[in-house]
Formats: C-alpha cells, structure tokens, sequence
C-alpha cells in the first residue's frame, strides 16, 4: 500500500512539473512573439517614413495600418503601435 502512495505522489509531482513547464514556455513564447511584433512595426514605420508600399503580410503577421496606427495579427492575437513612438523627437 505505500509503494501504491509512493508512485502516487511521484506521478503527481511529474504533472506539476510537466504544466509548469508548459505555462513558462507558453509565457516565453507569447513574449518572443510580442518583441518580433515590436521590431516588425519598426519595419513598417520605417516604410511608412520613406512612402515604400507596406506588404499584407510581413514577418507572419497580417498588416494593417490605419491611420497612425499599425495592426499585426497573428493566430488570433493583435498587437497595436503607433507610428509616432518611432518618429518622435528626442528630449
């Protein structure tokens, strides 16, 4: 019976582990994809400043932009930045 209680407690420590380990690289995943937004919307600023065409798609990323603003969706997800933050005068 302590061997069955033994093994219990083990495989439920290895399924903590195993969903911790999921969340983090969940978490890092959602974050490495936030900072490839961030340096694709420079890119396209970049673009909009010197009047090139902006693609409807770049990096794996649906573009639109909208005024001031640049959209990049991705598997269901938005992200938003202004054009602005990019072209502002330094203080």
């Amino acid at each position: 019976m302590e061997v069955l209680f033994a093994l219990f407690i083990v495989t439920v420590v290895f399924f903590m582990v195993c969903s911790v380990s999921v969340w983090a690289k969940k978490q890092f995943l959602m974050y490495r994809e936030r900072e490839i937004a961030k340096r694709t919307a420079e890119g396209i600023a970049m673009r909009i400043e010197v009047n090139q065409e902006v693609p409807k798609c770049y990096n794996g990323f649906d573009v639109h932009v909208k005024g001031g603003i640049i959209l990049l969706k991705k598997s269901g997800r938005e992200y938003r930045f202004e054009v602005d933050q990019w072209f502002s005068e330094p203080q």
